[in-house]
Parts: C-alpha cells; sequence; structure tokens
C-alpha cells in the first residue's frame, strides 16, 4: 500500500511528524473491507460469539457501560452480607 504524505501547512514541511499520510488505496479495497467488517459483525451479533464484558468493541457501548454494571453488582451483594 502506497502513502503520499502531505504537509499540515507550508511552514512545517520540514518537519515529518507535522506530514498527514493520505493512502492511495482502492476504492474497491475500501468498499470490500466494509462489507467483510459489516458481516462479520452481523455473525458475531447473531451468534452471540461476543462476551458482553468486551463492550469496548459493541457500538453505544463504553468501559463506562462495564464500570456501572460492576457497581450495580457490588451493591447487590452488599446487601447479602
Amino acid at each position: 500500500m502506497e502513502q503520499l504524505f502531505i504537509a499540515k501547512t507550508d511552514s512545517e514541511w520540514q518537519m515529518f511528524d507535522s506530514a498527514r499520510p493520505i493512502s492511495k488505496m482502492s476504492c474497491i479495497y475500501k468498499v470490500l473491507d466494509t462489507v467483510l467488517k459489516n458481516r462479520l459483525w452481523k455473525n458475531v451479533k447473531e451468534t452471540n460469539q461476543m462476551s458482553m464484558d468486551q463492550i469496548g468493541f459493541i457500538a453505544g457501548l463504553s468501559t463506562e457501560t462495564n464500570l456501572i454494571r460492576i457497581m450495580e453488582e457490588i451493591r447487590i451483594n452488599m446487601k447479602d452480607i
């Protein structure tokens, strides 16, 4: 995969860290990548292959969701003591 580097501004051209990589991937590859990703994700969701503990990979959920779940479990278990 070939990349082209473009400077953020003309004055920053000498600094490599300021360059933005522009990929020259073909549109076909990008479409194929999206189609495959969507099909794989649909299969994972339909067959329940992903644990709900891996919510960092599920759209709409975050680590906060896991923290809320843990806090709720602690609260419930504290009642049992």
